[in-house]
Parts: C-alpha cells; sequence; structure tokens
C-alpha cells in the first residue's frame, strides 16, 4: 500500500543503528535480530542461535509490512512451501504441518516493530503475507527470506511481562486495565487455530470499521487508514505463545485484530468476532 503513511527514512535508518549498537555485547548478540522490509524483501542475517529471540523489522519501503515467521517440517524446502501458498489449490496437509511462530506484526513505512519468538533448531521462513492494493500478498512478489536456526548451548529465556492477552475463538481476553507508559504482553494462544494478536491506535474520530476499510484490498492506495500499527505478534499456533513491548499514550483507543482466516469458512478472524478495543486511562 503506496503512501498508507508518513515515512521518515531517517529515522528508520537510526533505529537500525541503534540496534547495531546494542548488539555490541555476546548477550544481545543471541538475543536481538533486525531485518530491514523492503518493497518487497527482506535484508537481514541468515543463521540465528536458537532460543527466546527479539525479532524486529525496520520498514523502509513505501507499504505496510510485517514479518510472520513459519517453521518448516522436515523435507519441506522454502521454495516448496512458496510454490503452494501461491498454487490456485494449495496443498492442505502442507499446509496442516506448518507451525506458525509469531513475529513482528505490522510496521508502517518509517516506522519499526518487536516482538519475542522461541526458535527452535530447524529452517524457517520469513513472510509478508500482507497485500497490495490490487490482492497480491507480498510474499508473491519477493518478500521472503529463508533463515536457519541453528543449537545454542545457552538459550535466552522471555522477556518479563506485567500484561498478558489470552486468545480464544473468537476473542481477546486482556489481563488488566491498559495505562498510559510502556508495556510487554505475554500472548497465548488457548483455541484451536493460529491466530494473530495485532495491535492499532486508532486516530480520535475513526471506528475499527473505518480502519478495516482503508486496509481491505481494492481500498486507495492514497488514502491513510485512519489508524497506525504499533505491535503486536503474528499468527502462532494452538498452545504457543510469544511476546512484545509497546508503549501507550492516555486518552487514546487502541485495538486489537486477527486477520488469519478461519480454517472452515475462509472468513478473516476479525469478521467473527476476534476485535477487541479498548481505550488507556
Amino acid at each position: 500500500m503506496k503512501n498508507l503513511f508518513r515515512s521518515s527514512f531517517v529515522f528508520v535508518l537510526v533505529l537500525v543503528a541503534v540496534a547495531a549498537a546494542c548488539t555490541g555485547g555476546e548477550e544481545e548478540i543471541d538475543t536481538t535480530q533486525v531485518f530491514t522490509a523492503v518493497d518487497y524483501a527482506f535484508q537481514g542475517p541468515d543463521t540465528v542461535p536458537a532460543g527466546w529471540t527479539e525479532l524486529r523489522i525496520a520498514n523502509i519501503g513505501r507499504e505496510l509490512h510485517h514479518a510472520q515467521l513459519v517453521s518448516l517440517p522436515d523435507g519441506v524446502s522454502a521454495a516448496g512451501l512458496l510454490a503452494t501458498l501461491g498454487a490456485a489449490e494449495p496443498d492442505p496437509d502442507l499446509l496442516a504441518s506448518l507451525t506458525f511462530a509469531g513475529g513482528p506484526s505490522a510496521a508502517a513505512p518509517g516506522t519499526a516493530t518487536s516482538a519475542y519468538a522461541k526458535l527452535e533448531v530447524g529452517e524457517y521462513l520469513l513472510i509478508c503475507a500482507i497485500p497490495t492494493p490490487q490482492g497480491v500478498p507480498h510474499y508473491a512478489l519477493g518478500m521472503f527470506k529463508a533463515l536457519t536456526v541453528t543449537a545454542n548451548p545457552e538459550p535466552a529465556e522471555p522477556p518479563e511481562s506485567d500484561l498478558s492477552v489470552n486468545i480464544v475463538d473468537f476473542g481477546f481476553e486482556l489481563s488488566g486495565q491498559v495505562e498510559a507508559g510502556t508495556h510487554t504482553f505475554r500472548v497465548t494462544n488457548s483455541g484451536p487455530q493460529n491466530h494473530e494478536a495485532f495491535l492499532v491506535e486508532l486516530s480520535r474520530a475513526a471506528t475499527v470499521d473505518d480502519f478495516l476499510a482503508a486496509v481491505a484490498p481494492g481500498a486507495s492506495a492514497d488514502a491513510s487508514p485512519p489508524g497506525n500499527p504499533v505491535g503486536g505478534v503474528q499468527a502462532i499456533g494452538a498452545g504457543d505463545e510469544g511476546y512484545f513491548t509497546s508503549t501507550f499514550v492516555s486518552n487514546r483507543r487502541y485495538v486489537l485484530l486477527c486477520f488469519v482466516e478461519d480454517t472452515e469458512s475462509g472468513l478473516p478472524h476479525f469478521a467473527q468476532g476476534m476485535v477487541r478495543e479498548f481505550t488507556v486511562q
């Protein structure tokens, strides 16, 4: 989506530089991995150590981008998965064998987002499934990256959290009132399907429906959605968890959304009630 948000190329470069500076110690190298998102590709490391890892994307493209982490089963290559995703009738058995392992939710142009994911030894694929205004998913245009996770004798533990989001079919359960300031959320999936927790700060006069209409395929590429993505965790499987940190402003409205498609109806989960709006005190 072009011109959805005001870009700040210099701001993202500063974010990347700060992240690089923070990886000077051994602990940071093990726990933070930075990827740059452009239209349409990811730039970043090819190999990372196992354990809880902060995956950070800095978006210097002109469209919205996220980084969905997919764990590949034995015998499945990145090329094979992409061929399946692009097929008119994707192989249901292959899709069922995939593990959606989280990752950072959408970042607007000129911004960065991050999320913590528990990486196991094996092969992964980082993809952006956000569609263009014409409805073409970004991975079909080349926005994917193979990632190898290697053994780590001292894997990192998850970050400390002060709030939690429990995901069920079909809703979000917050552990408490969200107050102004910075919070780290533990996101757990208690439902049987894959789910995500995508966080948006709504514009003052906007509704959730206004935002969804503005980002739907076919919407005008020149109109900015009435809200900004401010964090979250990409799709995780049943029983899995992830973490993210966001900063909240008092007297502003926020909403959690899930765009994952239902396994039976094919409808996005937000159309089945996976919308949780709240106001920060």
